[in-house]
């Protein structure tokens, strides 16, 4: 038993001298290098605790440096894994050790864009201004915009609503979805949960590959749970991001050949229908000899099922991923040469996940465009020979995480896409739509000088679209017009509306004017009407005469005709109105002379509203007041009180 005993203890110390002799940091940098990040974190993590020296470009650390890269390196395994809170930990470490005194200010820009990946744009900016070497200038100055262009984004939303699509999302990375039928009913998605009898381990992203799941809808619109596509397709490489021709048919995905060693690359795959499942597929080459290892995926195809686009990384393009076309040719049966969509499109950073909507109507995703950080969906358009520049679909489509795969329901504004932007930060499908824009209105009406309500008024809505609606006021003088009549938007986007009040016998009409032309909220419009009572005297306009004369003055300084244009716009509105015209003189002169030449006046008035406006003289009363009723303050005694000739004669 001792014997026993010793053996065991003597094992037990060599292996742990084994274990701190092997070059854990060694292996995690070549694990970094390939992109297998899963296997990278476990190895750094080791090598944090390892007391073996750590050289760098030849040159030995000491132990807080060596720490400080390492935690610096871990950061960034995280920050590739889509887990920014675990990062956001191992800068703050770095930092606190201070790696930056190593590497200029490459860790702060990282940790800035770490920082847009959680939507904390205000703190990246403020590590943006950490940086001091002008190579940074660049990298620093994108970060900057993107930060200023979300921001503006939160502040002003788009009206699209989202909320995750809970039945199909997993703890897994759930992305990718495409409707495979013209109903809309059946929902084929990329998913690397369990459920594949293959044991497909994934050193990128941890867990197994990725394979083609699908969903159905019942009749009352709900999903059922997923269920994995048959073993034809889903194999033990790594299968996703599909798309279905129009009638359902035919299948084209994506299929990258991975072990646990070595990345193969990706290609498409086309398949048939036999019955109710998928034939065997069929390769689609796209690559020339010797690109094995390159990576053709995500597949849309055009509504005529005669253009595949797709996303590849073939040498010559202007970036990493590019976004190409093939067109496909009946007479050969095979898919053209892919053509790359030109410098519009594509940037020297990643275009991915094309969806070709209608003939004209593209979305992309990118990383190298000013967005929200991370990836973004765009929208261009085709027109006149050329795509229009990609334009960004905004927040909440958008967010601070990877949004992509995006899908719409036919013509409708509504759909899918998957985004990174919750749950621990693993691909989730969302669905979106876009709500109908409500409008609403409110009116109260009230007597001009008292400010009493008027009830029982009439409020009349006229608009450009032939619609005519009628409602009359409370006891309190409103009314409230609601969203919709007999189930139709009641008040429409792009019509004109006018508002007509009137209460025969109390009130002179009144009208008011509103549009809903490129209004892009919801609004609720609010209007207070304060009409006169139809048996209070209005003061007109200013009319004037010369001296002792009743001709109706017209010249530079004023234009009585057009100030009597108020009286007939008042009778018009008001067809049942009868006008008592007052006219009036100063108080100088005989007041005979006076009452006499201000009933002129006010027939000089009549005159012109009956014989040029066309109004029924019986609807006219004119009346002179002669010297008497003067405005306030211009009394006689009033006026001769002023100290100068030029004042007493104004106020004459």
């Amino acid at each position: 038993m001792i014997y026993r005993l010793i053996l065991l203890s003597v094992f037990f110390v060599s292996a742990q001298y084994a274990i701190s002799q092997k070059n854990f940091f060694k292996e995690a940098e070549f694990m970094f290098q390939q992109d297998r990040v899963y296997r990278a974190m476990d190895a750094y993590k080791k090598a944090y605790t390892s007391n073996r020296k750590i050289k760098l470009n030849g040159h030995a650390l000491s132990s807080q440096s060596a720490k400080a890269y390492i935690s610096y390196k871990l950061a960034l395994c995280y920050v590739r894994y889509n887990e920014p809170a675990s990062a956001e930990q191992y800068f703050e470490r770095a930092e606190k050790l201070q790696y930056q005194s190593l590497l200029s200010d490459s860790m702060y820009i990282d940790w800035a864009e770490n920082n847009i990946q959680q939507a904390n744009y205000r703190n990246a900016r403020e590590l943006i201004r950490k940086c001091k070497s002008a190579k940074s200038t660049d990298r620093a100055e994108r970060i900057k915009n993107i930060c200023e262009f979300a921001l503006q984004q939160q502040a002003n939303p788009s009206r699209y609503k989202v909320s995750p699509e809970d039945v199909m999302n997993s703890e897994h990375y759930d992305f990718s979805p495409f409707y495979a039928s013209t109903n809309y009913d059946e929902l084929y998605f990329t998913s690397n949960r369990p459920g594949n009898d293959f044991n497909k381990s994934n050193d990128i992203i941890g867990g197994q590959n990725k394979d083609i799941w699908y969903a159905k809808r019942d009749n009352k619109g709900h999903w059922g749970q997923p269920e994995l596509l048959n073993n034809a397709i889903n194999t033990e490489h790594d299968e996703g991001v599909c798309v279905t021709n129009k009638k359902g048919n035919l299948m084209i995905f994506t299929r990258c050949a991975i072990d646990k060693k070595k990345s193969y690359g990706c290609d498409l795959y086309v398949c048939k229908k036999v019955g109710r499942q998928w034939g065997q597929p069929e390769l689609i080459q796209f690559k020339s000899e010797g690109q094995d290892s390159l990576a053709i995926r995500h597949p849309s195809l055009s509504a005529d099922g005669m253009t595949l686009y797709f996303s590849a990384n073939i040498p010559g393009g202007y970036g990493g991923y590019d976004i190409y076309k093939s067109d496909y040719n009946k007479r050969d049966k095979e898919w053209g040469v892919p053509q790359n969509l030109g410098a519009i499109i594509n940037t020297p950073g990643n275009e991915v996940f094309p969806y070709i909507r209608s003939k004209n109507e593209l979305y992309i995703v990118t990383d190298a465009r000013v967005g929200m950080g991370g990836m973004d969906i765009y929208k261009t358009i085709f027109s006149d020979g050329k795509w229009s520049e990609p334009k960004n679909l905004g927040y909440p489509i958008n967010s601070h995480a990877d949004d992509f795969g995006i899908i719409f329901e036919g013509s409708n504004e509504r759909g899918y896409f998957t985004s990174n932007r919750s749950r621990a930060q693993k691909d989730d499908i969302y669905k979106f739509n876009l709500p109908a824009l409500v409008f609403d209105l409110s009116c109260s009406v009230m007597f001009k000088d008292s400010k009493e309500p008027v009830p029982n008024a009439q409020i009349q809505l006229i608009g450009s679209d032939n619609t005519n609606y009628i409602y009359q006021t409370n006891e309190n003088g409103s009314v409230n017009v609601g969203h919709f009549k007999n189930g139709k938007p009641l008040i429409k986007p792009d019509v004109n509306y006018t508002l007509i009040v009137e209460k025969k016998g109390e009130v002179l009409r009144s009208e008011q004017m509103f549009s809903t032309y490129n209004l892009d909220r919801s609004e609720h419009f609010i209007y207070e009407f304060l009409v006169p009572n139809m048996i209070e005297p209005l003061k007109l306009p200013e009319v004037r005469y010369d001296f002792e004369q009743f001709f109706l003055q017209v010249n530079d300084s004023v234009n009585s005709k057009d100030s009597l244009n108020y009286v007939y716009n008042i009778l018009k509105d008001n067809p049942g109105v009868i006008i008592q015209l007052r006219s009036h003189t100063d108080c100088r002169g005989d007041n005979d002379f006076n009452k006499v030449l201000s009933i002129n006046r006010a027939k000089a008035c009549v005159k012109y509203l009956v014989e040029e406006k066309g109004i029924d003289p019986r609807r006219l009363v004119p009346v002179g007041m002669g010297e008497e009723d003067p405005l306030p303050g211009l009394t006689e005694s009033e006026i001769n009180t002023l100290p100068t000739k030029e004042e007493r004669e104004a106020a004459h």
